[in-house]
């Protein structure tokens, strides 16, 4: 079975729709030569789903979710399940009500982010927990429920921020070595709009890439668009593939991050 794993949209206002159209039917064609009509396929989004919550955020989750019917419609199997985790860029005034609103028009399980910070769903024989890394409500750095996902024992962690402070423009809140010490077989995290593999112990902690890089400005619209792929066989991660899109090919083309 395969996961799909997407982050950072930062759609606005301003997003190029056609572009994303495009970039998502591109995607759609790897998806659908990898995944049959009748095969389950999930679809797991680290969030980011817009850009500056704060801002006007409801014009920019009514273009996320003509967005995302799209997706659904260019995606050949019928058994797609959705979930999603809110970014630093999904609050709107410290509160997560109608990043909320939008993700329970598509996720498989309903979610409230506002009373509940993370949940669990058993995929291919592996216990996922999705955690709020925004549970503190501020931008710029993470923090979650460490003591309480504890006692999940999850063997998959899927969160917005990196555990790794890496860049001087993020800062962190959180206790990296209460994370690590979860001993979970793979952390996934989107926030740092590029992917990379690193291995603390046993712990695999893979990032996500930005998928509609024209966010900010209109050059950087065919310039490193990424998703992950991740296949899981008798309950075990055999792959994690990341897709980078190359304007020059028009197609997304893989490298293996693990295997």
């Amino acid at each position: 079975m395969k996961i799909l794993m997407l982050s950072d949209l930062h759609i606005d206002a301003t997003t190029n729709i056609n572009f994303a159209y495009g970039m998502l039917e591109e995607m759609s064609l790897v998806i659908n030569q990898l995944v049959g009509t009748n095969e389950e396929l999930y679809a797991i989004i680290l969030g980011d789903l817009i850009h500056c919550g704060d801002k006007n955020a409801e014009p920019k989750y009514q273009i996320a979710e003509q967005i995302f019917m799209n997706f659904k419609k260019n995606i050949k199997s019928k058994n797609l399940k959705m979930y999603f985790i809110p970014g630093n860029h999904d609050l709107c005034n410290k509160q997560l009500k109608q990043f909320n609103l939008f993700a329970n028009k598509f996720s498989y399980t309903p979610i409230n982010f506002e009373s509940t910070k993370f949940y669990q769903e058993t995929i291919g024989g592996l216990n996922f927990v999705f955690a709020n890394s925004v549970i503190h409500c501020e931008r710029n750095n993470g923090k979650i429920l460490i003591d309480e996902i504890k006692d999940l024992y999850p063997d998959v962690l899927c969160l917005h921020h990196s555990i790794f402070a890496k860049y001087d423009w993020f800062s962190f809140a959180y206790d990296t070595k209460d994370i690590l010490d979860l001993n979970c077989q793979f952390i996934f995290h989107g926030h740092t709009h590029g992917a990379s593999y690193e291995q603390s112990g046993s712990t695999k902690i893979i990032s996500v890439g930005s998928l509609l890089m024209d966010y900010c400005t209109p050059e950087y619209a065919n310039i490193n668009n990424q998703f992950n792929l991740i296949e899981i066989n008798n309950r075990i991660v055999s792959t994690v593939s990341n897709y980078r899109y190359l304007g020059d090919l028009k197609q997304f083309t893989p490298s293996i991050l693990y295997s």
